[in-house]
């Protein structure tokens, strides 16, 4: 079974079983100030980032990934992942745009059933986890508290609707109140979800990539004409 479960994510996600190169981080490290200033030093050198700013948005798909990859394991798998052990790795090769998402790792364990899915995503993944990394990179000039949740929410919504198919359960995220997640008044489901087609609302800075310096298809900035 567990053979079978890493066939799954090593063939359909960035994950690997264990992993020991360095640098290596885990999602509860983000938490710290200090620790997101210095991955943010990292990113900006190695990527080719414009700003602090273009930084702290790809820090934020980087966990936008990871909910998502979680959301997966104990939906499709059944298992019991505590997010704060979630290790993102990113190997010292890797130096293009298209490369710059990490690799993932976590342990293989059976499901705690003590929390339904609905109430472990709002207050184990987004309440503990997530929002605490979100409100570390906010102080980054440029971008908004926005647009840095609506990077996590692309991911979790692609898992959710097109990986899992399970529009039950996102909307049984959107209609949970903000304040669960540990939000203010900006819902991270809801409010984006109410956008209109398939565009964004918010600009995650891409075209401040160096090697690419192109918008994303449904960036918010192409209506502008900009």
């Amino acid at each position: 079974m567990e053979e079978a479960i890493s066939a799954d994510f090593s063939a359909n996600f960035r994950w690997q079983l264990n992993i020991a190169e360095s640098p290596i981080l885990t999602l509860s490290d983000l938490k710290n100030s200090d620790v997101v200033e210095e991955h943010l030093t990292m990113l900006t050198a190695r990527f080719d980032s414009f700003t602090r700013a273009h930084a702290a948005s790809i820090v934020a798909k980087r966990v936008g990934y990871a909910a998502a990859l979680l959301i997966y394991a104990r939906l499709k798998h059944g298992l019991k992942v505590d997010p704060s052990e979630c290790v993102l790795m990113t190997p010292e090769e890797i130096t293009s745009a298209p490369d710059w998402m990490p690799i993932y790792s976590f342990k293989l364990e059976s499901m705690d059933t003590q929390q339904t899915s609905a109430d472990r995503i709002i207050k184990k993944l987004y309440a503990e986890t997530v929002i605490p990394i979100i409100e570390t990179l906010v102080d980054a000039k440029g971008i908004s508290r926005a647009a840095l949740l609506e990077n996590v929410f692309v991911y979790v919504k692609w898992v959710l609707l097109t990986k899992l198919q399970d529009d039950q359960l996102f909307q049984q995220l959107i209609a949970a109140p903000s304040c669960d997640f540990g939000c203010g008044k900006r819902h991270p489901f809801a409010y984006y979800e109410c956008a209109s087609g398939a565009s964004r609302r918010t600009c995650c800075l891409r075209y401040q990539t160096l090697e690419d310096q192109r918008t994303c298809k449904t960036c918010p900035l192409n209506k502008r004409g900009l």
